[in-house]
């Protein structure tokens, strides 16, 4: 159970999708976003920067490549910087995992926060069950690492796109964990 990438934008509106053909002149880039997902499917991981100035049509090409991932099979989980939550740490990584977590059975819940995604609990204000306290001198470092096995215990599950919109209001922890994963 994983909920859509929604921008945030005022003209979107939950269950419109971005598609090719609303689109114009992207055709490079579609292919580009087509090619990374089709090795993310075939489990070879990779980044994705989209970049470019205000009304260009950014948030419309993450939305396109939501949509495809998901049509893909894949689980998308999803997020968006915002100026006016960038001081609170791991907001972005928050939104990201928070609610698959929260919303998870008890099982799952443990499965996904076995061993060393452990360590991501206490980033997303959640107890794993049996988890160690993060040494002092370490926490930022158990976070990140906790967060990226995290991220790797869903994508065992099947492969998995993460779309971060307005990189440039993403909380500095978030921030963090991304250039870690």
């Amino acid at each position: 159970s994983t909920r859509p990438y929604r921008p945030s934008r005022a003209g979107y509106r939950p269950g419109m999708e971005a598609d090719a053909g609303d689109l114009l002149e992207r055709s490079e880039e579609l292919r580009r976003i087509e090619a990374l997902l089709d090795r993310a499917a075939a489990g070879d991981g990779g980044l994705l920067a989209v970049e470019g100035p205000a009304g260009i049509g950014k948030t419309a090409l993450l939305a396109a490549a939501a949509a495809s991932a998901r049509a893909r099979g894949m689980l998308v989980f999803g997020a968006a910087g915002s100026e006016l939550e960038r001081g609170f740490a791991f907001g972005v990584a928050r939104r990201l995992f928070e609610e698959t977590l929260v919303r998870s059975d008890p099982a799952r819940r443990a499965a996904l926060l076995q061993g060393s995604a452990a360590l991501a609990a206490p980033a997303l204000g959640l107890e794993a069950p049996g988890a160690a306290a993060p040494d002092a001198d370490d926490t930022g470092f158990a976070s990140l690492h906790g967060l990226s096995w995290l991220a790797a215990n869903l994508a065992a599950e099947r492969p998995l796109l993460l779309v971060v919109d307005d990189l440039q209001w993403v909380d500095g922890p978030s921030l963090r964990f991304l250039a870690y994963l």
